[in-house]
């Protein structure tokens, strides 16, 4: 671990653990559900700009372009947020339980100083 914990803000810790409890699979789901239902609508809004000039370029319908199109950007879109988001979670997570373990060693070492006096 390259960073001293003991160093950390308040602010930073609160970053640190709201990062660290997020769920990047959760994410990703989300992204496939309502990131497809975005992208549906955009592509119905570019519809005649790139739908239609595909499907006729391949030469098949232009429904079947616009949900192969929709499917393919929605997954690549929770691809690269997947493959972005989680080295970031993880070294959360990380940090998180350095910081949990180093103030649980501080609660320790003044329980024995207490204790002893």
């Amino acid at each position: 671990m390259a960073q001293d914990v003991s160093k950390l803000t308040g602010a930073e810790r609160q970053r640190i653990s709201r990062t660290a409890k997020r769920n990047f699979r959760s994410e990703v789901m989300l992204i496939l559900t309502a990131g497809f239902a975005l992208i549906m609508v955009m592509l119905f809004v570019l519809g005649n700009r790139l739908v239609l000039p595909m499907s006729e370029l391949l030469q098949i319908r232009p429904m079947i372009v616009w949900v192969a199109l929709r499917m393919t950007l929605s997954v690549v879109w929770a691809l690269a947020h997947g493959f972005c988001v989680k080295p970031k979670i993880e070294n959360a997570r990380e940090l998180d339980a350095a910081v949990l373990h180093h103030y649980q060693k501080l609660r320790r070492e003044e329980l024995q100083n207490r204790l002893r006096s």
